[in-house]
């Protein structure tokens, strides 16, 4: 009855992965008006919230490159 009830942890939204078998935890309007946790930094085009020691790293882990 419940198939298609799926729980992910909170740090798999927004990571890039489609993690749900109907992409919701990538859904950029839900993170756009989303505040991320204190140790995540949210990219600059509110698509993602990526972990803050990720920021200025050297790599692109934003989709828009932003960090």
């Amino acid at each position: 009855m419940w198939g298609w009830l799926q729980c992910i942890p909170s740090w798999y939204w927004w990571d890039g992965d489609n993690d749900c078998s109907d992409g919701s935890d990538e859904d950029t309007q839900l993170c756009y008006n989303y505040t991320c946790p204190a140790d995540r930094w949210k990219c600059g085009d509110g698509s993602m919230c990526i972990l803050s020691w990720y920021w200025c790293d050297g790599d692109n882990d934003c989709i828009d490159c932003s960090d």
